[in-house]
Formats: C-alpha cells, structure tokens, sequence
C-alpha cells in the first residue's frame, strides 16, 4: 500500500510532520502563514484519507475542524512567547495532541473494536482547553502589543468562540440544531466576559486562563443539563473548582 495512504503509517507521521513544521516555523519566523497552511492541508488529507475506508465518504467533513483549530491557536499563541523552553513544550503538546487525535479518530472510523469513546472525550476535552487558553491569550496579547480596540477583539472572537464550542458538542454527541440555544448562549456568555476582562490590568496569560477555565465550567454545566443530570451536588463541585482555580492565578499572577 501506498505510505501516503495507509492510515496507520500517516498516523505515526503526522505528530513528525506536525513537529518539523513548527520547528521550521520557530527558525524561519516569515515561512508562518505558507507553513500552517500547509499543515492544515496535511491534516485534512490524512482525515480525507481514514474516510476512504468508511462507508460514509464524508465523515471526515465531521471532525477535521477540531485538529486544525487547536493548530491554529497553537501557533498564534507561539508569536507571543519568548522563552525557548515554553515555545518547545508547546510544540510538543501540539504534535502531541496531533497523534492523539488522530490514533482516536482511526479507531472511530476504521478499526471500531479498539475506540473507547470515553478516551477520545477525555483527550478532546484537555484538548479544547488548551485551545481556548491560545486563542483567548492571543486575542489579549493583540490588545497588549498592538492596542486592538476591544470591540474588534470581541467581534474577531464571537465566530471562533461559536466553532470552539459546537466542535467540544460535536464530539460529545451533542446535536446542533436541537441545542443551538445553549451554543449561542455560551458564545454570548464568554464574549460579554472577554470584553468585561479586556478592561483588567493583568497580562494576557492570567485574563485567557480565567477565559479558559470560565469556558471550561460553561461547557460541562452546559452538557449536564443537556443530559439531564445536573443537580445542586454537580453545580456545586464545578462553581467551588472554578472559583478555587480563578483565586489561585489571580494570586500567583504576579509570576505569570
């Protein structure tokens, strides 16, 4: 079989590729739009490629958004670090993340024995926070160096905002026409935040983790009420977790 498309070998490749194209990207700072093009294209060929083994040829338009978003806001997050050793863990997460991604979704589509849905959930999950705590930090960090008006950020952020959270639904199974309410809602929620904490005089490391860990707590209570099983016990736990969370930046933000 062709390498460029056997599922599993493309999947061994891609976090090598995805590695290789960030280090490139570090030491030829320029190269940056050509090169995450570029590896966008590369994951939306693999997805395209473990779709060719499925009886519906158009899976892959399901969970090809996802991958490249975290991608996406890795790299835009990466323009704001300065220190190496950061910049290097955050290449590393990405490839990462890449691999396991990518190892779930050809268990969900090809080999089905091996998918364990609970996983995959977990790695998605770990995986949306990280890509909200990029994309919210980057969205502040333009405020910080390059003094973008807040509307302008609020407005940039609302579509990407909207993405996150009906790709985080998408991959719980959440339909989107019956529970476009509840994304819609969380899209307005987090943008109204972002904007109450454009207005803070903290980096934009603290503001996108409270960002991201608001987004987190949004989103879990979101879908225990979707399936019914949110209660005073669940709400509790989430609001004590956030606001234990939240007060800890916000005191060690400082070294942050």
């Amino acid at each position: 079989m062709n390498i460029f498309k056997n599922p599993r070998l493309l999947t061994l490749l891609a976090p090598i590729v995805t590695l290789a194209i960030f280090e490139i990207f570090i030491f030829f700072p320029k190269s940056f739009y050509y090169l995450l093009i570029l590896l966008i294209l590369i994951i939306v060929y693999i997805i395209r490629q473990f779709a060719a083994f499925s009886e519906n040829k158009k899976i892959w338009l399901g969970y090809f958004i996802f991958p490249n978003l975290f991608i996406i806001s890795s790299a835009l997050y990466l323009i704001l670090i300065t220190s190496n050793l950061v910049i290097q863990l955050i290449v590393f997460a990405a490839a990462g993340f890449v691999y396991l991604y990518l190892k779930h979704l050809y268990f969900i589509i090809i080999k089905k024995e091996d998918y364990f849905p609970d996983v995959f959930k977990n790695i998605s999950a770990f995986g949306n926070f990280l890509l909200a705590f990029y994309f919210f930090s980057f969205i502040f960090g333009l405020q910080s160096f390059l003094n973008t008006p807040t509307w302008l950020l609020a407005l940039i952020s609302l579509p990407i905002i909207f993405l996150i959270i009906n790709e985080d639904f998408k991959i719980n199974a959440i339909a989107f026409k019956p529970n476009l309410f509840y994304i819609l809602i969380n899209t307005l929620i987090l943008s109204e935040l972002l904007w109450s904490l454009s207005f803070l005089p903290q980096n934009y490391n603290v503001i996108g983790l409270v960002l991201a860990i608001s987004y987190y707590l949004l989103i879990n209570l979101t879908k225990l009420r979707i399936e019914k099983n949110l209660n005073t016990s669940n709400l509790k736990k989430y609001l004590i977790f956030g606001f234990v969370c939240i007060l800890l930046i916000i005191l060690t933000s400082r070294w942050m």
